[in-house]
């Protein structure tokens, strides 16, 4: 192939496979995908601060076996909870500034719509229940 396209004689070896046909092979052999698991959380920031905040908030939620997620593209507020929901989050939490400062943030149910403000120390504790 590289010589093909002008380069030194090269030796090599190469695999592929249709999509397709693995799929194929899997549904004969009863081989199936888990079903998808559903996000824990979704994060919805305010501002840098929160931003940079929420993703290590994701990163040790994701290390303690949960689901997680934040926007990655600075959405509004109502946009990141439409999103929220479109990904079947089962919480949410809006942190800005002042959540950060204060340690605190409403947690809240999105199939309820039950809200309640928790430390944010113990939120990983909360959410593994």
């Amino acid at each position: 192939m590289i010589e093909a396209c002008g380069g030194k004689p090269t030796p090599g070896i190469g695999f592929a496979i249709g999509l397709e046909r693995l799929l194929m092979v899997m549904e004969n052999q009863g081989i199936t995908f888990p079903e998808p698991k559903g996000l824990d959380i979704f994060i919805a920031t305010i501002g840098e601060k929160a931003d940079r905040y929420a993703e290590k908030m994701v990163y040790q939620l994701r290390k303690e076996g949960l689901s997680a997620q934040k926007d990655l593209i600075g959405k509004s507020v109502k946009a990141q909870m439409k999103y929220a929901d479109k990904l079947g989050a089962k919480y949410s939490i809006v942190l800005g500034d002042d959540e950060i400062d204060s340690g605190k943030a409403v947690l809240k149910n999105m199939e309820t719509g039950d809200q309640k403000e928790i430390s944010l120390d113990t939120l990983i504790c909360r959410l593994k229940m």
